[in-house]
């Protein structure tokens, strides 16, 4: 666990689950100075993920978050094949039953899915909010629908800086949660943000920010 809440951090390089896996989570990151610089070379190897904390805000204020990913590269970064960036769920997420979180999430109690992006689908989905060409915030929680089901938390943000070259073959994820109930059918989170910047981008990789999807179960 990194733990940003003192402020930002330096390294000279980082390397992440180049034969064993393993998992470098964030803690407490921002937008603007709680983040992680490496001067150097970032590689991110094929048993390698890098996240951030679930959110615990449940505000429907825009930019209320309290976690990020925001990592700011001096040389080049590669992401292997297997290896990945995911805060898939790591957005908002509902608090209490019926009562979703973030700024757009859906009407109390309807199971509608939650906006971001784009508006939420199912009943009454959630609108949107933030940034196309700067996106900066996490996905909004679902609603449940019942007393016994809940939806399912927003993805999260992920803010990457690499000023020489990015090579992706693995993964960038910030999708939200998927949710499941047959008799309530309660309502997925949207996706969060991919914000990346970069001297050159080359690979196959993935990079993806859908909101979640509902299944019966």
């Amino acid at each position: 666990m990194l733990n940003l809440a003192g402020g930002a951090a330096q390294v000279s390089s980082l390397t992440i689950g180049p034969t064993a896996a393993s998992t470098l989570t964030f803690s407490n990151g921002n937008v603007s100075t709680r983040y992680l610089n490496v001067s150097g070379d970032v590689t991110i190897g094929q048993t390698g993920t890098v996240t951030h904390a679930a959110e615990t805000v449940t505000s429907g204020t825009v930019g209320s978050e309290n976690q990020r990913m925001c990592l700011v590269v001096g040389g080049n970064m590669t992401i292997a094949a297997g290896g990945k960036i995911d805060v898939t769920g790591k957005g908002y997420k509902e608090a209490t039953r019926r009562a979703g979180a973030g700024p757009g999430t859906s009407a109390f109690a309807s199971g509608g899915g939650a906006g971001s992006g784009g508006e939420g689908g199912g009943g009454a989905g959630g609108t949107t909010y933030g940034s196309v060409t700067n996106p900066v915030n996490s996905g909004s929680g679902g609603t449940g629908q019942g007393n016994g089901s809940w939806g399912s938390a927003g993805g999260g943000t992920v803010l990457l800086t690499v000023n020489g070259a990015l090579t992706l073959n693995g993964s960038i994820l910030a999708d939200g949660a998927s949710a499941s109930n047959a008799a309530e059918s309660p309502g997925a989170g949207s996706g969060g943000s991919v914000n990346v910047t970069a001297g050159s981008l080359s690979g196959s990789g993935i990079v993806s920010a859908n909101g979640g999807t509902w299944t019966s179960a």
